[in-house]
């Protein structure tokens, strides 16, 4: 096992979430979480009560999520393991985009959703609010850009 001190020091040689999968098994890409007051428990499930955007819709498709026909989203609990986190629910399902290596067959493409895209380790806070980030991403294990 590693220590923390050790992967600190690991950090310092990444610049992005590539070099790090060793360490964290790409635990963002096996997981989505939502807010609890846009979610509604339906029988066998979750409603959204928000539409979500076409960027959203798409990293949502790729966790196993379904919509209906008033373009919500349907989270069908069979699917997931879920975690209470107060205020939000932790979805634990790997995106359909992972291959066996953990790599994203989707990187480098127009096809990855943005909030794929757009996240930053060396900077998880840089779109101006707090971020979501697993036990393992690189994001706590480097010094944060202010």
């Amino acid at each position: 096992m590693t220590s923390k001190k050790e992967l600190k020091e690991c950090a310092k040689k990444c610049e992005d979430c590539l070099c790090w999968l060793e360490h964290c098994e790409a635990e963002c890409c096996k997981q989505f979480k939502m807010t609890k007051s846009v979610l509604v428990k339906r029988r066998g499930g979750y409603t959204t009560t928000i539409v979500p955007n076409i960027d959203l819709k798409n990293y949502l498709r790729l966790h196993g999520v379904n919509f209906m026909v008033d373009k919500k989203a349907f989270i069908e609990t069979y699917k997931y393991i879920q975690e209470d986190k107060g205020d939000e629910i932790i979805f634990h399902r790997p995106c359909n985009a992972l291959d066996e290596n953990n790599h994203c067959t989707l990187h480098a493409t127009d096809d990855k959703p943005l909030i794929c895209r757009a996240f930053d380790p060396l900077n998880p806070g840089g779109l101006g609010k707090r971020v979501y980030t697993t036990p393992n991403c690189l994001a706590n294990y480097k010094e944060v850009k202010e």
